[in-house]
């Protein structure tokens, strides 16, 4: 097999592979934005930080006109995640500054959010309580 077949592929990797498919056969783009944030977060921690943001502002641009705010704001969130790793790592200002931006971009966009606005049980759990030790790092 050639490097980069599905035989050489960690399984993680894999398993984000099926999970993007199955969402676009379901017609899925949120949940397809989900995907990506979350393989967004995976390539953070393995110190692939410029995989980490094009996966994230993937993440949001397709799916922009097709989430919920809060579901937008996650995206943005992992997105400034990923800025901020870049900006340790490699010590960039603009890093810095795109993680900012981002960050704030989710701020807004969860506050934007309401209760009837039809979220996706599997977005549940990101609230202003988790968004908040965020925020109050880039006060710092």
């Amino acid at each position: 097999m050639r490097p980069g077949t599905s035989a050489t592929r960690p399984a993680p990797q894999r398993h984000y592979i099926q999970a993007l498919r199955l969402a676009r056969a379901a017609g899925d783009v949120p949940l397809g934005g989900y995907v990506l944030a979350s393989m967004s977060l995976q390539a953070g921690l393995n110190d692939h930080v410029e995989d980490a943001i094009d996966m994230a502002q993937g993440a949001y641009e397709r799916a922009r006109d097709h989430a919920t705010p809060r579901t937008l704001a996650f995206f943005k969130l992992v997105e400034a995640r990923a800025h901020a790793r870049a900006a340790r790592r490699h010590g960039r200002a603009c890093a810095r500054r795109a993680a900012g931006l981002a960050l704030a971009q989710s701020e807004t966009l969860l506050g934007h959010a309401h209760p009837d606005d039809g979220d996706p049980t599997w977005i549940d759990f990101f609230t202003h309580a988790r968004l908040a030790p965020f925020s109050a790092r880039r006060g710092k």
